[in-house]
């Protein structure tokens, strides 16, 4: 098992035993995903405003790193200040419009925030961006099933699907759309 799986399985049951191993990594080399743990035990200890800086730095490295961003959400959200997670993701889709991986998460947030008009542009511009990003489209469709469009949610299922006839994720959906 590699030491970042190792990490992050200790991670996942509340043992901060990866701390020390993190902290040494990271003095030889400031990978993102040593980073993005990192923050996770800040953020477990309450250290949101650390956190932030370290994901930050994990983000300007790798800019499309969802687990990064989600955890740069889940900071400002521990706060109660969804409307800076909204703001700082905004920011950063500016910056990187090509990139579905942070529309999408610029979505999520504010799908989060009960914002799903603007959820649905964030959506649909990380799928327009890579129609091969499914959790863009299966996004749609849970937006357009709330919305009772379920057409349009068949549609964006099928277009998935002539893509790919064997994602688990919109087969399921299409149960949905029935």
């Amino acid at each position: 098992v590699c030491s970042s799986d190792l990490n992050w399985a200790l991670l996942g049951t509340g043992d901060n035993n990866a701390a020390p191993e993190i902290e040494r990594a990271l003095k030889r080399w400031r990978d993102p995903e040593l980073l993005v743990q990192k923050a996770a035990l800040l953020l477990r200890a309450g250290q949101y405003h650390p956190a932030r800086e370290v994901l930050e730095e994990a983000i300007q490295k790798e800019p499309a790193n969802g687990d990064a961003i989600r955890l740069l959400m889940q900071s400002y959200n521990a706060e109660k200040r969804p409307d800076l997670a909204i703001a700082r993701l905004r920011k950063h889709a500016i910056t990187h419009p090509q990139s579905s991986v942070v529309q999408y998460m610029l979505g999520e947030c504010l799908q989060q925030a009960s914002r799903t008009g603007e959820a649905r542009q964030a959506f649909l511009a990380a799928w327009e961006t890579d129609r091969k990003y499914t959790p863009a489209a299966l996004a749609l469709v849970g937006l357009d099933l709330a919305d009772q469009k379920v057409d349009a949610a068949r549609a964006t299922v099928g277009a998935v699907l002539q893509q790919n006839p064997k994602d688990s994720r919109a087969l399921r959906s299409e149960e949905h759309t029935s």
